[in-house]
């Protein structure tokens, strides 16, 4: 997955039975239309006037056998920069 120089992020969708519960989720393929995984999307996914406020998390998994792959989360505040983890949750970068 992370040899692709694109992703495509399909629309989010909701999965009531998901693994660790409810969660919105959204594929993701390359430009040819592969499927390479999905992102699942982890905070409160209302939106709201100071949702932008708030810490929000993403999910990325591969598709093969739903491994995790990394994790991205919105930083608080007004910045909008969001730190990035691998599966070991070791700091990767902002």
């Amino acid at each position: 997955m992370l040899e692709k120089s694109t992703w495509i992020l399909d629309p989010w969708s909701f999965v009531a039975k998901a693994n660790d519960g409810p969660a919105h989720i959204a594929p993701i393929r390359d430009a040819a239309g592969t499927p390479l995984g999905f992102v699942r999307l982890n905070g409160d996914a209302r939106s709201s006037w100071f949702s932008w406020l708030g810490r929000i998390r993403l999910d990325v998994f591969e598709t093969d056998d739903a491994s995790h792959l990394m994790t991205l989360r919105r930083a608080w505040g007004v910045l909008g920069s969001w730190d990035i983890e691998d599966a070991e949750q070791r700091h990767l970068g902002t």
